[in-house]
């Protein structure tokens, strides 16, 4: 698993609160990064109205107060949800922190118009690094008291349920969170690539969506309490340190997927071929609308850019008619195909039938490798298992924002990407684990309530952030991690764009040319961890060469071996 790091300090201007001898930060309503010196204990308490599609609605913070002491602090505002530009929900909120390190959350809301909900109310998030491993104790709303541990490996199924109190040990002491106003229990969100075990309010197994009238109330409270005498530690947690051991790890094969407009120009094409990726991803429904038009441009655009296929197969109920067609074509062709994911267009991991077909394409395709998995979360294939014998490799898809989308969840959630890989290993530990595709903003939403909203649109899928200098040095976290915990092949983005590398007229955004710039690097790096994973991060090759970035807004001073690197903001330092 990651190493034992312990988080740094409150980051990019978030305001820092005390409550005794506990820090918080304090950010548009929420409170995060709950911290004992520079031992992470919570990660974030905050509340949240999910519709029934589970998108998070906006929310505008209002009539702020405010009573700030040096080892105190009490803030009450109001808040109201919009959906469509439209209030559809207003809360009232107070925290409060106290001198014994005691913090409460409370909330009362009200609906102010008809509306379908899946969730209304309080989130706990708890950082995996203090948790891992360790013992809890859920409080069930009859009073009985059910011992277990936090998982290791990436848990399918809630690990705590029926909870109105959950105690938790860490760092050798004990903490305790006490809920009023319903019935809360805990997931494991790296099924999301989400970095984070999530105590939430009202139990999954309830019918949803729920219909809220307006005039519908809702009050939940939430209560913090430490040990009454907590090991004390040092707030200053040293300068940022990359820590580098003597183990070698590979960075993965690294490729790129088609764009929307498939088509390249020479400009686009030039610019690509010089990044050394390795495969170009093509996504084919075979029998389906113009799909030999299609797939033979796409084949087309990989020779120009001179990427091996990886060919993405969407089969349906006919797979093997299609599976045929596809192979015929290929042959006739004489195409050379890199890998090929096998896919079920009706089931969110691939059906075993699908699988097993998998033996006789290698009597047509002997060099291809072929794989199983999902186009969705990592949780798809954790927690539909299936007979892997007939494939050579496993294959997820990975983005940073499910359930939130500021600038410091995307930094918080990269390790993440190493669980998710660690625990499918676990669960196939004979197959290569590949990630395609990862980009910054999820896909597909196998989660909505109308299967018609399950395909993201385009506008959607596009983060604003792609072209800019955060999404570079979060991709170099992004194949930091997986290089240490053993991935095989990722995927990253598309070709060109606005969910690209590349612009619409070939000019290279800071993630193309970070990739150009690794690529030609060696491939074997020397294992690392940063002691401060939220600002900095970095890679050492042998020789003593090394890649250094930063992840805040802020400069950073980074350690590396006998060297001192400043960074500016969102900066990667080449040496």
């Amino acid at each position: 698993m990651r190493k034992g790091v312990i988080f740094s300090e409150i980051l990019n201007g978030m305001e820092r609160l005390r409550a005794g001898q506990w820090q918080v930060g304090y950010e548009n309503g929420f409170l995060r990064h709950l911290q004992l010196g520079s031992h992470e204990i919570l990660r974030m308490i905050y509340f949240a109205l999910r519709d029934e599609n589970w998108t998070t609605l906006d929310k505008q913070i209002q009539n702020e107060e405010r009573t700030i002491g040096p080892d105190s602090f009490r803030i009450a505002y109001d808040c109201v949800n919009t959906k469509n530009g439209m209030p559809v929900f207003q809360w009232h909120a107070v925290l409060e922190g106290r001198r014994d390190g005691s913090i409460t959350f409370e909330i009362a809301g009200e609906a102010l118009a008809d509306q379908l909900k899946n969730r209304a109310g309080f989130c706990v998030l708890h950082p995996p690094d203090t948790t891992l491993g360790q013992l809890a104790e859920a409080l069930h709303t009859n009073g009985d008291t059910t011992r277990s541990a936090f998982p290791v490996n990436v848990d399918p199924v809630n690990p705590f349920k029926d909870m109105k109190g959950f105690r938790w040990q860490t760092l050798g002491d004990w903490y305790t969170l006490a809920f009023e106003g319903d019935v809360f229990e805990t997931e494991d969100q790296r099924n999301w690539t989400d970095a984070s075990f999530k105590t939430f309010c009202t139990p999954s197994t309830l019918p949803f969506p729920v219909a809220l009238k307006k005039g519908d109330r809702v009050h939940q409270k939430v209560t913090f309490t430490p040990p009454a005498a907590a090991a004390p530690t040092v707030d200053d947690e040293g300068p940022i340190r990359i820590i580098v051991n003597k183990d070698l790890v590979a960075l993965p094969e690294i490729g790129v997927g088609a764009a929307t407009n498939v088509q390249v120009s020479p400009a686009i094409g030039r610019v690509i071929r010089e990044m050394g990726l390795s495969h170009f991803r093509i996504d084919v429904r075979p029998l389906g609308h113009d799909w030999v038009t299609a797939f033979s441009e796409a084949c087309v655009a990989a020779s120009e850019l001179q990427l091996a296929p990886e060919v993405v197969l969407h089969l349906s109920a006919d797979y093997k008619l299609e599976l045929d067609a596809f192979t015929q074509l290929c042959l006739q062709n004489r195409l050379t195909l890199k890998r090929v994911l096998l896919l079920g267009d009706a089931a969110a991991v691939t059906p075993q039938a699908i699988i097993d077909h998998a033996a006789s394409l290698k009597t047509y395709f002997p060099k291809t490798h072929f794989g199983a998995g999902t186009n969705y979360n990592f949780q798809q294939l954790n927690q539909g298992s299936f007979d892997a014998t007939a494939v050579d490799f496993v294959s997820f898809a990975a983005h940073p924002q499910e359930h939130a989308f500021d600038d410091l969840t995307l930094i918080e959630n990269l390790g993440a990407q190493e669980d998710v890989v660690f625990s499918a290993q676990a669960l196939y530990p004979d197959r290569a684990v590949n990630i395609s595709p990862i980009t910054l903003r999820k896909q597909f939403n196998p989660y909505a309530s109308d299967p018609k909203n399950r395909v993201m649109s385009e506008t959607d899928r596009t983060d604003p952030r792609q072209s800019t200098p955060l999404c570079a040095v979060w991709t170099l976290g992004s194949i930091k991690h997986l290089s240490e915990a053993g991935a095989s092949a990722v995927t990253y983005f598309q070709t060109h764009g606005p969910q690209g590398i590349v612009s619409a007229d070939g000019t290279p955004y800071p993630v193309g040319d970070a990739l150009r710039k690794l690529l030609a690097l060696p491939r074997n790096v020397l294992s690392s961890y940063s002691t401060q994973p939220l600002k900095a991060d970095g890679f050492v090759f042998e020789g003593n060469r090394i890649v250094v970035w930063n992840y805040t807004a802020e400069e950073q001073t980074v350690h590396v071996n006998n060297r001192t690197v400043l960074l500016k903001p969102y900066a990667i330092h080449w040496d």
